[in-house]
């Protein structure tokens, strides 16, 4: 018996976390919706814009998944209610009782899923050429603006939009990018110019001496 208790109890905290995890991702995915809505022209898109719909792909994913959780526990909820007695009893009422309310949570938050399904749809139709591309992060690291290498850089933004691109001016031998990608990252400069690519938590440091040219940098990051 202490043992189907705890399995109730474990599915009730599951179900508890799930749901709240669910709430905090649709607040967060509804909060990039309203952005990137108002977006009337996609030649327009910032930099921050692309990164906000690589998160809300993220954000939708997310969401999906612990929808997907809820139905997992509800299966093992029935199957601890079925493997007992299925005579009526104070403690199968209650049983159904707990069974009847997760199926209305369940369902409650299928019909806010149906909501997100519209909405992703609409920002999927709205930047289908962002939407299941990972942004890269391309960061150059230069003595000063006049550095042949910033036009060119400029010129990739110009190309590839989707992409986050970043030029410091600094003499430094160790910079700091939380401020570019909110962790606390030091990346060490052996040369200027310098450029950095990170995908995701990789970071590669990019020779220049080999990858002058547009055409080069272009390649890497195709």
């Amino acid at each position: 018996m202490n043992n189907i208790n705890n399995e109730y109890e474990l599915i009730t905290n599951s179900l508890i976390s799930k749901t709240n995890s669910i709430i905090n991702f649709l607040e967060e995915f509804d909060n990039i919706f309203k952005i990137l809505i108002e977006v009337e022209d996609k030649r327009t898109l910032t930099s921050e814009n692309i990164q906000q719909i690589a998160k809300i792909t993220e954000l939708y994913i997310f969401i999906r998944s612990e929808h997907g959780s809820l139905i997992v526990l509800r299966n093992k909820l029935i199957e601890q209610i079925t493997e007992k007695s299925t005579n009526l009893s104070d403690k199968l009422i209650n049983d159904l009782y707990t069974l009847s309310t997760f199926d209305s949570i369940i369902e409650n938050i299928s019909h806010v899923i149906s909501n997100i399904d519209f909405e992703y749809k609409k920002i999927a139709t709205k930047f289908p050429k962002f939407i299941n591309k990972k942004a890269l992060i391309l960061i150059l690291v230069v003595k000063n603006k006049e550095d042949k290498i910033v036009n060119i850089f400029e010129e990739l933004q110009k190309e590839f939009p989707e992409n986050v691109y970043k030029v410091i001016i600094n003499d430094k031998e160790i910079i700091n990018v939380k401020d570019i990608i909110n962790k606390d990252l030091p990346l060490k400069i052996k040369k200027m110019p310098s450029l950095f690519m990170l995908n995701d938590d990789i970071i590669t440091e990019i020779s220049l001496d080999e990858n002058s040219t547009k055409e080069s940098l272009k390649n890497l990051i195709k």
